[in-house]
Parts: C-alpha cells; structure tokens; sequence
C-alpha cells in the first residue's frame, strides 16, 4: 500500500474528546445555530477536541451528506482552538472517503471511522474497508470500535491496521479493559504505532494507566469539566483525587446509557441549557415515562458531579 505522504504520522490524538450529540431541527435538519453554541461550551470547557457525527451524533440518521455538513460546522465554530474529530462511517467505503476528503478540506485534525453497520462481516473484511479508505485518503483515520452497535474490529485486526500510516488512533468503546489490553498486545507485537483512547468515561482512570491517551465520550458532552479534571488529576500524579473524580461519574453515565441510546445524553445537555432539538427516532409512551422518571436523578447526579470536580479540596467531597 502507498500513502503518498508521512507527514500525518506527526498527528497524535490525546487527552478529552467529546462525542457530540447532534442537534436536529424540527424538519430532521441539523440545527446549526445550537451545534455552534455547543462547540463554544466545550471550547470554553477546555476540551482537548470535539469529535462530531459519530454514535452520539447519530451518523446513522445523518447519512454521509448529513455527515459532511455536521462536520464542516464543528470545525468552522472551533476555528483552530480545540482539534475536531470528524465522524466519517458509513456501509460503503466511497462514502467513508468522501467525508473524510471534505473533513481534511474543512480543517479537521482526524476522521473517526467505525466498521460497517447492519450486515455481519468476517474480520479480513473488516480489514479491508479500512485498507480501502487507508489507501485513498491522505488523512489521520481513527479506528472505532464499538461492538454494541456493529462488527467488532478484533485485537488481531487493530494490530495489523496499525502497521498503516495513516491509521494512527484507536476509540474503543467495547467497555472492556480486557479487549482494551488485548489491542495494546497486538499493536505491539505487530511493532505497529497507535494511540489509544478508551469511548468509556467509566473506565477512563483504568486505561491512562496502562497507557491510554485520553477519552473520546459521550458523558463529556454532558460535564466535560468533570471529564478534563479527571485527566488533569492523572498529569498531575494526583491519583487519589484521580479515583474520586472517576468515581463521580460512574452513576451518572450509567443512567444515562440506560435510556436509549444516545437520549440520555441529550437529556443531560437539557439540564445544562442546551436543549438537542427533535429526537430522530420516535419514542414510545414508555420510553417518555421511563425519562421523565429518571430526569430529576440525572439533574441531581450532574449537580454532584460538578460539584466534586470543581472542589478546591484536593480529593474527596461530602
């Protein structure tokens, strides 16, 4: 494989990434005006970089010209201060390159691309889409793996993928420290070069750890200063504070993943006075109860969580 230049093996993705929601106007149109007062939040927040148009974004309802402009927003808003991700997934790699081709145009850092989705496919074909894409953009490509929603990328895969130049990330959201270790292994033993961000806040004090370079979520979206003290905390050394602030988070992402995905996390960006428009997949009288039930619990849990990351007193709060 050719890539005709090395120059983007010099681009290494590290720290706090929020996974963005996207905010959808009444005609399923994104609202641009509320997805640049979301970008200044986080800007303001003191991210490391957005990541627009993935899982949390809803991809799947953007399709990729929904895609392309989602993304071209993020990074006219962020104007160079944080680095943007740009969500680049799709069945067909065309469609993959395509947006990643616009993203690197727009001024995008990196584009994040997650495996197909519906149709079940073998792991040498997983490899493949991503040689496919690999060769035909001259871009930073992150791998995305999140097996609750698609094909899982194996550890054996992610090993040989790093051997490619332009691949130069891994987000993986697989929730599992044991997948986590395995994809270092592999990367390792096949003296490939990759960073590894873990898609889970709740696991994020146990993946810096063992080598991690930072977090690409969903919860972010919702109180990324508690996201950006919890890798401050690990800069510093500060590992008791670290475990305190990792702590405070667990129950809030819980509740919030527990409604359908990802209508926890425009729930808690409500709270916060960032209503994310119209919900693209209709839900039942059931799934409202079941939100309207839970809402006060997430606006308590938020207030908590803030409450413990701004704290001046080094380590934990009553």
């Amino acid at each position: 494989m050719v890539i005709k230049s090395e120059v983007i093996r010099l681009y290494k993705p590290q720290g706090i990434y929020v996974a963005m929601v996207t905010p959808f106007d009444e005609a399923g149109e994104v609202d641009e005006k509320a997805l640049r007062n979301m970008v200044e939040f986080y800007v303001q927040a003191g991210v490391d970089g957005v990541f627009s148009a993935g899982s949390s974004g809803e991809f799947i309802h953007l399709g990729p010209r929904g895609c392309v402009e989602a993304n071209r927003i993020v990074a006219d808003q962020v104007r160079g201060r944080i680095e943007v991700l740009a969500g680049a997934s799709a069945s067909r790699p065309r469609d993959c390159v395509a947006i990643a081709q616009r993203a690197k145009e727009d001024g995008c850092q990196a584009a994040v691309i997650c495996p197909p989705p519906y149709y079940r496919l073998s792991q040498d074909m997983i490899r493949y889409h991503y040689e496919l894409i690999a060769e035909q953009v001259n871009f930073p490509l992150v791998l995305y793996n999140i097996p609750m929603f698609t094909n899982p990328i194996s550890p054996e895969i992610i090993g040989k993928l790093s051997r490619l130049p332009n691949i130069v990330g891994l987000k993986d959201s697989s929730g599992s420290m044991v997948d986590f270790m395995a994809a270092i292994d592999a990367v390792q033993r096949n003296d490939g070069d990759l960073q590894f961000l873990t898609g889970r806040e709740e696991n994020l004090f146990a993946s810096l750890i063992v080598g991690g370079a930072g977090c690409i979520g969903g919860g972010a979206a919702v109180v990324p200063e508690a996201m950006v003290a919890i890798y401050r905390a690990y800069q510093m050394g500060n590992h008791e504070r670290l475990r305190c602030l990792q702590l405070s988070i667990v129950q809030l992402v819980r509740i919030m993943m527990s409604l359908p995905f990802p209508v926890g996390f425009k729930v808690g960006l409500e709270l916060r006075g960032m209503p994310a428009g119209e919900l693209q997949q209709p839900l039942s009288p059931e799934a409202e109860a079941e939100i309207e039930k839970v809402r006060p619990q997430i606006q308590a849990l938020i207030r908590e969580v803030l409450h413990t990351a701004t704290c001046a007193c080094g380590n934990r709060c009553a």
